[in-house]
């Protein structure tokens, strides 16, 4: 079934036949969602995405499907809680001060992370597992203070997310670990663990592509670097207007100058990096599928692909094309919600995420051998951070 109604999240069933409902005695189906971080719909990205493209015959796409805000952390928290930024004050990245409200810091100490989607989750009768990117503001200063809830997250901490050569995570607030070949492997390792348990689970993989580093395009895994080598971002009508049109827009937009041709070069690199960045997530659906079915559990799986808020022009435009992120909203989500956020967060100053202790991969990884690495491969090659390497902890609060 295909649902035609423009937005940049696809959320795509890619299984399609898990059952609505099962008879007492059958297992319940697992859920299952893969979520990229700032990936467009509207410039074609999902056009350079052959697994997804030859899934979306046989699910569900919503096409027209907007945020309430486009911005990461905002957005996650809605994805988390079910509910707009207004009402979990969760809206901005940066934490507060400055006028901003946002990040790990301000989620957590606001005990918004004492109801929210893990535990609504498990209520139902699932194992919560949750691997990738978390909120803005989990770092090496208080990754000892993991995401409540989850009975395993294995998360992405500051200053470390925008670097595509410095993968550094947190599993179940352990030290860090420094991947220094980090592949699929991980995610396919913990989706072989739920399965065998035989227990329905909710697992949920946040890669952070195609996201950019930075001010600088998404590092592609080196068997993908080379790809796409002519490939130029979009020309659409608003692409360098006329005079006539650009004078009619408001604010600063009005008075942007033309893109010359080294600009144009510049938005065709990051066109480029990004669809190259994305062909790892393309990938992991791929195996995760493959997973699922060898298993045999690929028609009792609920599989969803989404996209976190896109990349137009900047995450928050007063134009439509930059309110497209999907939330997610399980059933019953809305009971006793929209309390704990109240909790006054004002005189606490947040937590540094510091500079970063250990320093990039010499080399690109991510090379063909890695595609389908062992659990052996990928952590013989690790590296654990030190005291000195993490800087000074934030203190845990009691509960």
């Amino acid at each position: 079934m295909h649902v035609s109604i423009p937005s940049l999240v696809t959320l795509l069933a890619l299984t399609g036949s898990a059952p609505a409902a099962n008879a007492a005695g059958e297992k319940k189906p697992n859920v299952l969602i893969i979520m990229s971080d700032d990936q467009d719909r509207l410039l074609g990205s999902m056009d350079y995405m052959p697994v997804v493209q030859k899934m979306m015959g046989d699910g569900v796409e919503f096409e027209n499907h907007y945020g309430t805000i486009s911005n990461c952390c905002p957005s996650r928290a809605t994805f988390l809680r079910g509910q707009a930024a207004h009402s979990t004050n969760i809206t901005h990245v940066r934490p507060p001060g400055c006028g901003h409200r946002g990040n790990y810091d301000k989620w957590r100490l606001a005990g918004e992370d004492k109801n929210y989607l893990p535990h609504w989750i498990k209520k139902a009768g699932y194992k919560a597992e949750y691997v990738g990117k978390f909120l803005n503001g989990y770092s090496q200063a208080n990754y000892h203070i993991p995401p409540k809830g989850w009975d395993h997250v294995d998360a992405l901490i500051e200053p470390y997310i925008n670097d595509y050569s410095n993968v550094v995570m947190s599993q179940n607030g352990e030290r860090p670990v420094q991947y220094r070949g980090f592949t699929a492997t991980m995610l396919i390792y913990r989706l072989q663990r739920l399965l065998d348990a035989e227990e329905p689970f909710f697992l949920a993989i946040m890669p952070y592509a195609p996201h950019v580093a930075g001010r600088q395009p998404p590092t592609p895994q080196a068997r993908h670097a080379d790809k796409f080598a002519d490939a130029t971002a979009p020309r659409f009508a608003n692409w360098n207007p006329s005079d006539e049109i650009q004078k009619t827009n408001s604010v600063f937009l009005k008075d942007l100058k033309l893109m010359d041709s080294e600009a144009e070069a510049s938005a065709d690199r990051l066109f480029r990096g990004r669809i190259r960045a994305i062909q790892g997530v393309d990938e992991i659906i791929e195996d995760v599928l493959a997973k699922l079915e060898e298993k045999g559990q690929l028609d009792n799986t609920y599989a969803f692909y989404e996209a976190f808020p896109k990349v137009h022009f900047g995450k928050c435009m007063q134009y439509q094309d930059e309110a497209n992120e999907q939330p997610f909203w399980p059933v019953g989500a809305e009971n006793d919600l929209g309390k704990a956020y109240r909790q006054p967060t004002d005189n606490w100053v947040s937590s540094d995420k510091g500079e970063p202790g250990v320093p990039p991969n010499a080399e690109l990884a991510g090379g063909p051998e890695q595609r389908h690495a062992t659990m052996e491969q990928l952590m013989a090659d690790i590296h654990v951070l030190t005291d000195e390497e993490t800087g000074p902890l934030v203190p845990a609060e009691k509960d």
